[in-house]
């Protein structure tokens, strides 16, 4: 211990001696060691962190496959089923799989909030005590279950006045008072963020087809029952199931996965990405302190020299550039926990992570051991081969040398250190300059329709008070006033509108050519417009005619389809006035009327016609809300109040839901390609400084090294360009040593990448050029100011050095 001390108590010494090289230092590895901290207290929170419901570890999830390919949703059949027949578990439950928008009415008006449908053991199946109330009570019988509904604490709190006596009193949702029978805890979340909680109606859902899959199922095991005897029971059901119902569970499977790695799923390749980035940054930073402390080490070979002399050991020789860097390291570590707790805000703020992974973000006891781990590996990482390669050496020549000709020791290694820089720096640059690329693609490449100035909200109507025609009238009036407004160029209404609400994909076919199995049918985006919608939206017009007023429930049945579909459908014939079946429903075919332009439903990532789209009229198919779009002359988002006073004017009882431009929509469904690309351009700008302050540091180290040298050789004669020249091709062919390397990883990653790249080659030609200019640019003006300064160098003054 006394030894530890004062090796210690030395190191300090020689450090304050030298506070431009600490700080130097410590800044260096604060900025690695800051980037991997924050990134796996992200990680740990997200995936690690045990979630925050009893007995989490019991907690299932069970998917439907498909011939293989695992869908989140199952069918609610199904789930009736796997909940009567199953013999591991002890509940089974499921919820709807998107959140719906409701309109609550009280004597305050009219709004829209979010609810969601689960079965009413969910809470209990999670161990979740309600905060005011009991929850669903399943013993009075499904009528009076059926009427009630749970709050959440954040909803009893700000519509409900947080009042004690709230329990009882009835919420009007959708003009139907059901009565409120819980409160949730207020630090309870669970997947989507949701106001209200109401009951699932198994006798109307045990009739829906098997393959409509809506539904999330989770389960929790019975005591001492493991996954893999869960897996092997459900499997049974489920094939039962395929041979009870052929036509929709036929190559239908399940997969049973712990709630834990479910959640995580949707995160594990971003995030294990951006760790990959942070992880370069700290080698980098890592070998770039090394290459300092290796230079400050053979600085000191004299020191060492004399300490071998007097009888040291070879490891009482390595402690103190060992302790100077463990030192370096405990101290870039706790500038480095400052940083994590910047960067993970920042990074949390940027990706959109389900809010029950976000529970107790911060910086934990586990992120803390991590930290300390990490500290102590940086240390003993950039510290260990300086000092290990500072005592070795001639002990006579040393002695002699009294810190001459010490030059070239060291400087194969110091040199390999420079060339890894670059090579991990030009891949991060390659990775990060792609996804630059791929969301530049995104943000610019054609959707199929126009999304400039376009204002979008949804108009839901109360069936109750709006039946069929009523529906039918008060779209057509409205759209009619919206028209008339200053400032509103056209206007149009959707069922979903692309991007803003996706999918809905359902079962489309030619009825000359019907599939060989259900499962096996192809399928499109359904959606009912108003006529006029494709002239409104911007999509062309490719074949026939378009829906119109006259296409009634009177007339006969008319789609219009758009490319994708009638490729797929009509490979080898016109599709204007074939018939197609929808939703295997054979009553009455639907003729093809009209064949218009492809374009981008369900998110951005995907090709226009991806899945491909067939379009219905209103007036054969009236569903009770309507999201309408809106082009105006300027911003779209000014006339909001205008829209809402015209609709006040129409029905004060009618909420005006979710205004928001189409421009943002599209914005945001990029949001989480948007964060990673960010991250990664910091981290590539970050080894950029690095990789130019490692290549400066080398040459200036080794200009001021040989000093005398160049100092006799301009004496002899030597012309200031040439030593310049020379200084400045030892530091190039660094550079061309490590981006040659560097070219060859990129071209051999061009696989792992092309999952994450749109729109371009993971071998995108103008990508490796570009990184590679900016490296070459970069590793010139860091060898160009060492060069400078040789070619600048006093032969007089040079030779009296030392």
């Amino acid at each position: 211990m006394t030894t530890l001390i004062n090796d210690i108590k030395y190191a300090l010494r020689k450090l304050t001696k030298s506070p431009g090289f600490a700080l130097f230092t410590v800044l260096i590895l604060a900025l690695g060691i800051g980037g991997v901290t924050a990134m796996f207290s992200t990680l740990y929170t997200v995936m690690l962190k045990p979630l925050p419901y009893a007995e989490p570890e019991r907690l299932v999830m069970a998917r439907t496959t498909f011939d293989g390919y695992v869908n989140s949703w199952s069918a609610a059949p199904d789930y009736f089923d796997f909940q009567e027949q199953n013999q591991t578990f002890d509940s089974l439950e499921a919820y709807f799989c998107n959140p719906q928008d409701v309109t609550v009415t009280s004597a305050q008006g009219s709004e829209r909030i979010k609810q969601n449908v689960i079965s009413p053991g969910l809470f209990n199946t999670l161990g979740v005590s309600m905060f005011l109330g009991k929850g669903f009570n399943t013993e009075e019988g499904p009528e009076t279950l059926l009427t009630q509904v749970v709050a959440s604490h954040t909803y009893w709190q700000q519509r409900l006045g947080g009042q004690k006596d709230a329990i009882g009193q009835a919420i009007v949702i959708n003009g139907n008072p059901l009565t409120l029978v819980g409160v949730t805890p207020p630090d309870f979340h669970f997947i989507q963020e949701v106001d209200l909680w109401l009951p699932m109606r198994p006798k109307a859902l045990n009739n829906e087809p098997r393959r409509f899959a809506n539904w999330y199922i989770l389960g929790r095991l019975k005591e001492g029952v493991s996954l893999a005897q869960a897996q092997s029971d459900f499997d049974v059901i489920a094939a039962q199931l395929a041979q009870a119902y052929p036509d929709s569970n036929k190559l239908k499977g399940i997969l049973l996965t712990p709630l834990q790695s479910t959640y995580a799923e949707n995160h594990r390749g971003r995030f294990l990405m951006l760790c990959i980035g942070a992880g370069a940054i700290l080698l980098i930073a890592c070998a770039n302190a090394a290459g300092l402390l290796l230079a400050r080490g053979i600085g000191r070979r004299g020191e060492m020299a004399v300490r071998a002399a007097m009888g040291a050991s070879r490891w009482a020789l390595m402690r103190p550039l060992l302790s100077e860097a463990m030192l370096l390291a405990m101290g870039a570590g706790g500038l480095g926990v400052l940083l994590a707790v910047g960067l993970q805000k920042g990074l949390l703020r940027l990706m959109p992570i389900e809010t029950v992974l976000l529970g107790g973000i911060g910086l934990s006891t586990p992120v803390l051991w991590f930290v300390l781990g990490v500290t102590l590996l940086t240390g003993l990482g950039f510290g260990l081969l300086p000092s290990w390669r500072a005592q070795r050496g001639d002990l006579v020549k040393d002695l002699r040398s009294s810190g001459r000709g010490m030059l070239t020791h060291g400087l194969r290694l110091r040199n390999s250190l420079v060339v890894g820089q670059i090579i991990l720096s030009f891949l991060l640059l390659v990775v990060a300059g792609l996804l630059l690329r791929s969301f530049t693609w995104l943000q610019t490449s054609d959707p199929g329709f126009n999304p400039q100035n376009l204002l979008t909200f949804e108009i839901p109507l109360p069936g109750r008070d709006y039946p069929g025609d009523k529906r039918e009238t008060f779209y057509a009036r409205f759209l009619q006033d919206i028209k008339a407004l200053p400032g509103v160029i056209d206007a149009t209404a959707n069922s979903q509108l692309p991007i803003r609400d996706p999918w809905n994909n359902i079962d489309i076919y030619a009825a000359q050519n019907p599939p060989d199995s259900p499962a096996s049918g192809p399928s499109a985006n359904q959606r009912v417009v108003i006529p006029g919608y494709f002239e409104a939206m911007g999509i062309p017009l490719l074949a026939g005619r378009d829906l119109q007023v006259t296409d009634t429930r009177d007339s006969g049945r008319v789609v219009v389809i758009s490319q994708q579909v009638a490729k797929t459908l009509f490979p080898d014939r016109s599709p204007l006035g074939q018939s197609v079946f929808i939703n295997r429903n054979h009553d009455e075919p639907w003729q093809v009327v009209g064949v218009v332009g492809d374009i981008k439903e369900n998110n951005l990532f995907q090709p226009a016609g991806d899945r491909g789209t067939f379009y219905r009229v209103y007036g054969q198919q009236r569903p009770g809300t309507m999201r309408l779009a809106v082009r105006t002359a300027g911003p779209p988002m000014t006339l909001v109040p205008a829209l809402r006073n015209l609709l006040q004017e129409i029905d004060p009882q009618i909420p005006l839901s979710g205004p928001r431009s189409m421009e943002q929509i599209m914005a945001n469904s990029a949001v989480s390609y948007k964060a990673i690309t960010v991250c990664l351009l910091t981290f590539s700008a970050l080894a950029l400084i690095l990789v130019a302050m490692g290549l400066y540091a080398l040459l200036a180290y080794l200009v001021a090294q040989r000093r005398r040298d160049i100092g006799i050789r301009m004496a002899l004669g030597a012309e200031p360009h040439a030593i310049l020249k020379t200084v400045m091709i030892s530091g190039l062919k660094l550079s061309v040593i490590g981006l040659g390397i560097g070219l060859t990883g990129a071209l051999a990653l061009s696989r792992l990448l092309s999952g994450i790249v749109f729109g371009i080659s993971p071998n995108d030609l103008l990508t490796l050029a570009s990184v590679t200019l900016v490296l070459t640019i970069v590793a010139g003006l860091a060898c160009a100011l060492p060069a400078r300064r040789a070619a600048k160098v006093d032969p007089m003054e040079a030779l009296r050095y030392e």
